[in-house]
């Protein structure tokens, strides 16, 4: 079920679409129009204030939030919405930076600081090192021995037919 606030809106929402001109409206698809129709509340009463522009208007957040999405979707050319999703992305962007720095993990200065502290010892720092380097030439041999295995076998098919 649709929220009361959301309701609310769609029936905003209407009265807007009621005023526009006849073409305009034809832009909109029927199954909006049926969407926001019979979503709306039908007892909100909103009255649209023809002396004031429609940005100046008393309108929720929610209504100036679906006219939004209205003019994106089925009035504004390309340009226009290379603009929006530009505006979209920087406050993604934005959004994402707040969000790092509201939840920032910060290993380092938990109360392991000694358990790191040991791990990144020279001793073990050069063990571990040792390991990873022994493992990735390991990994290249195996590769390498698969590569000549391969071209073998391929060598053996050629002079068997």
């Amino acid at each position: 079920m649709v929220a009361e606030n959301y309701r609310n809106a769609f029936s905003e929402v209407s009265v807007i679409l009621e005023h526009l001109r006849k073409e305009d409206y034809d832009k909109i698809s029927d199954d909006m129009i049926q969407a926001i129709e019979s979503n709306k509340n039908n007892d909100y009463v909103f009255t649209l204030e023809k002396d004031i522009e429609l940005k100046d208007q008393n309108l929720m957040p929610e209504t100036r939030a679906i006219l939004f999405n209205l003019f994106y979707g089925y009035y504004a050319d390309e340009k226009q919405k290379q603009i929006i999703q530009d505006i979209w992305r920087a406050q993604n962007r934005k959004e994402d930076i707040e969000k790092q720095g509201k939840y920032s993990l910060d290993v380092f200065k938990s109360n392991n600081n000694n358990k790191i502290d040991e791990l990144l010892s020279e001793d073990n720092y050069s063990s571990v090192n040792n390991i990873n380097i022994n493992t990735e030439v390991n990994q290249l041999v195996n590769k390498k021995e698969n590569i000549f295995t391969k071209i073998i076998s391929k060598i053996k098919k050629l002079f068997n037919k």
